[in-house]
């Protein structure tokens, strides 16, 4: 698998800017027998050049070399070049990369740290090449450097990103296989790295997501970037976890994050169970049931409310509860709903009387609670309506009934006088 940093060699030829590494031991060599152009060549050109004799002494610097690291001329001519070098370069150097540039005659793409005048650390990538006699023997050597100090310091601040990301970051191929991932993989599918990036990322979709999954995966190599799209993935144990994917196409690669969207999606579904579980009960309630605004407008009612007031649902969405409340039970409905605002009620009930469609007086007994948000602000009032009209008016009989017994034993006591 492959890191996120590049490669020596891609960061050396992206940095080229004068053509300097196409035909490279050619230019050399023509550079070394040419003492007017060498001269001119490295006081102009904007590259880090030095060249060594075949004791490792530096004989000559560009002025980009010195002006990178702080130093005079007078101060580098005749030191060795490792001189410039921390420690572990040294060391690499002289263990590593020495051996090989004897034998071959060149190197390319080597990592150093240089040290400034400051005494400031310079990564550096080197590149170099060797004058041989006609035995074949290093008789000097030129060499091409590039700070690649603030390149490396900006992949470090990105592996740290990736690495301490509780998301899963990554670039997928046009051939499914994702090139990189950070580790968040392995902590939310339990995949390593390694394991991941060896298989096409259909392997891991669950199959009722598949065909949605191609879809989308065309139209994303297409060119289309993906924003919030969820499916699920097989997790190492065989379970699934839904993970939502936001990617953007650059070329042949898909770069992409997904956050483990598990709890939410439960969530969601658990709310919707409840949401449904709510439905039914409001729409087949045997009483009236209502959605009420902060404002007092219906938004929501059963056929039961429909039933006992007489309006159907689009009449009364344009209609306050107000609207259709006997004026002489405004006063005590209103006191009891400020009361439910101020947190001194968690709920009311009270009998009062509606206007029915037909003018008409409807007894009602109501219960009225609220329905608030994170912030205790109010969304709604949730109302249940029951008609006791027919109760009403069995009491109002029952109070005309007693007042006529109460005058009845009179009527009986004048007659007995008589």
């Amino acid at each position: 698998m492959k890191t996120f940093s590049q490669t020596p060699t891609q960061l050396f030829t992206e940095t080229q800017q004068t053509g300097i590494t196409a035909g490279f031991p050619d230019l050399v060599h023509s550079s070394f027998k040419d003492g007017d152009w060498y001269t001119a060549f490295y006081n102009n050109i904007p590259v880090m050049l030095h060249s060594i004799d075949n004791s490792g002494y530096i004989i000559d610097v560009s002025e980009y070399w010195l002006l990178k690291l702080g130093y005079k001329r007078e101060e580098v001519i005749g030191r060795k070049s490792i001189d410039f070098l921390t420690e572990e370069s040294r060391e690499y150097a002289i263990s590593k990369v020495f051996p090989v540039f004897l034998k071959t005659g060149r190197v390319e793409d080597i990592q150093y740290q240089f040290v400034k005048k400051n005494g400031d650390i310079m990564d550096g990538l080197i590149s170099s090449t060797s004058e041989k006699d006609d035995n074949g023997v290093v008789i000097r050597s030129f060499a091409v450097i590039i700070d690649i100090t603030d390149r490396l310091r900006a992949e470090r601040e990105k592996k740290t990103f990736l690495e301490l990301s509780l998301d899963i970051v990554g670039s997928c191929g046009l051939d499914g296989y994702f090139r990189e991932i950070n580790p968040a993989v392995e902590k939310i599918l339990g995949y390593t790295q390694e394991e991941f990036c060896s298989k096409s990322f259909m392997d891991f979709v669950h199959p009722d997501d598949v065909e949605k999954t191609l879809r989308e995966a065309e139209k994303s190599f297409s060119g289309s970037p993906t924003v919030s799209f969820t499916n699920r993935y097989r997790c190492k144990d065989g379970t699934y976890k839904w993970l939502e994917w936001n990617t953007i196409p650059v070329g042949d690669y898909l770069h992409t994050i997904a956050r483990d969207a598990t709890k939410w999606k439960e969530a969601q579904e658990a709310l919707q169970i409840s949401e449904n579980q709510f439905k039914g009960a409001f729409e087949y309630s045997a009483i009236g049931m209502a959605l009420v605004s902060p404002e007092g407008r219906w938004k929501e009612v059963n056929e039961q409310v429909c039933e006992i007031i007489g309006y159907d649902k689009s009449e009364l969405m344009k209609l306050t509860f107000q609207d259709i409340t006997h004026p002489d039970d405004i006063d005590l409905d209103l006191r009891y709903l400020q009361e439910l605002i101020e947190d001194k009620r968690p709920s009311y009930t009270m009998e009062k009387r509606y206007f029915h469609k037909n003018g008409t007086i409807v007894w009602v007994l109501l219960a009225v609670s609220k329905v608030t948000d994170k912030n205790n602000t109010i969304l709604h009032y949730i109302a249940q309506i029951q008609n006791i009209t027919e109760r009403k008016k069995a009491e109002q009989q029952l109070r005309e009934q007693a007042a006529l017994l109460e005058v009845v034993p009179d009527a009986i006591s004048i007659r007995d006088l008589d």
